[in-house]
């Protein structure tokens, strides 16, 4: 699944369902992204760092995947409010 910021959501525990990760049954590991919450000049969006630390969790999360090794990336900081359903 892709966000509008264009991250791969499926080992995202923020937009996974219950049902899918007791099917996942146990994980391996658990990535914990994190950032600042700064300004960015007028251009770029405060959680900019979160977000970018949370997109190369889920790419890393795809990429050990394919190696068998089963992995969750939790939210950063802040991350919640950016990604509430509308």
């Amino acid at each position: 699944m892709q966000t509008e910021f264009g991250m791969n959501t499926n080992f995202y525990i923020p937009k996974t369902t219950s049902g899918k990760v007791k099917q996942q049954g146990c994980y391996d590991w658990a990535i914990l992204p994190w950032g600042a919450t700064e300004p960015h000049n007028d251009h770029l969006p405060y959680c900019t760092d979160v977000l970018s630390s949370a997109a190369i969790g889920c790419d890393v999360a795809a990429r050990l995947e394919k190696e068998g090794i089963h992995v969750m990336v939790l939210p950063g900081s802040g991350e919640l409010l950016l990604f509430k359903d509308k």
